[in-house]
């Protein structure tokens, strides 16, 4: 802001940066519902939910670490297939425009998939569905066919086949076949 006095008898004033913001209005945010610790396995589904008053519109933005998540914007947070790297701490910022109001932390713990048995000897195949069709004691790798998808299984993910139009297609060979095996 400059100012100058002309004549003695009144002053110009300039004024180089003027904003007007509207006052905030309005309810702010309150968190009424918390995001809950939770623990998972490697490969489960979870979902953290917040609720919140305030006058609408009401807007989130979740954190993970304290960075934002992008594209997690509603009331829940869901995270499919979970893997080891989203262990940590998540939280929620609720905002409208007379104020923002940010949740308290929620840890999301993440433990390894069980192991499953030692595979005895003498093993030519083993697909275990951890996401894949992939042989892990030899080379009959599979293919997903007909959308196959992988569930929730006993140790870890498996394979799901609604048994009408999805498989497994695996390798036509010698030491997979009953007769060959047993000759």
């Amino acid at each position: 802001m400059d100012a100058s006095v002309n004549n003695g008898q009144h002053v110009d004033v300039l004024i180089d940066d003027v904003r007007l913001e509207p006052e905030a209005s309005g309810e702010s945010p309150s968190i009424v519902v918390q995001p809950q610790n939770q623990t998972v396995t490697v490969g489960d589904n979870v979902s953290l939910i917040v609720s919140a008053t305030g006058t609408e519109p009401v807007r989130y933005q979740w954190r993970f670490n304290g960075a934002p998540i992008s594209d997690a914007t509603n009331t829940t947070l869901t995270l499919t297939n979970v893997r080891l790297d989203q262990a940590g701490t998540y939280s929620v910022t609720v905002s409208n425009a007379a104020g923002v109001a940010t949740s308290s932390d929620a840890v999301l713990t993440v433990n390894p998939s069980p192991q499953c048995a030692t595979p005895p000897a003498g093993l030519v195949g083993w697909w275990r569905g951890e996401g894949n069709a992939q042989d892990e004691v030899g080379t009959h790798h599979g293919t997903l066919q007909g959308g196959t998808t992988f569930g929730a299984g006993k140790a870890g993910q498996a394979f799901s086949f609604d048994g009408v139009s999805i498989a497994c297609g695996f390798p036509l060979r010698r030491t997979l076949m009953w007769a060959a095996a047993a000759a």
